[in-house]
């Protein structure tokens, strides 16, 4: 498996190539103010678990759970009320057409 990552365009995201299948995600902007959106671009279809935690690891909200993607682009937002200011990460975790399951991680930063 290659793991890629980094910054790109100012935007923040993670592509994991496994096989034929790849998952790229994205959130921006980070840092962010207000409101972030979150990026899904799947090459296949994979069953997902979207969380976000605060920096000590207490699960602050959770946006999908054991829901199935399909191949393609999903975006979601994360509201400017569903967050106060401070560093959060992001966890994607995901299971394959083969059933392996992978976990991802992204930093979400939110300013005042």
């Amino acid at each position: 498996m290659t793991t890629t990552g980094g910054c790109f365009n100012g935007q923040h995201g993670k592509q994991l190539e496994d096989l034929n299948n790849t998952v790229s995600w994205t959130v921006y902007p980070n840092p962010s103010n207000s409101s972030f959106t979150i990026e899904l671009r799947l090459s296949a279809n994979f069953l997902t678990n979207l969380h976000v935690f605060d920096i000590t690891g207490k699960e602050i909200l959770r946006l999908y759970e054991q829901k199935p993607l399909n191949k393609g682009l999903h975006t979601l937002k994360i509201s400017n009320d569903q967050l106060p200011a401070g560093v959060y990460i992001c966890q994607l975790k995901y299971k394959d057409e083969t059933g392996q399951e992978q976990r991802e991680y992204l930093k979400l930063v939110k300013t005042q």
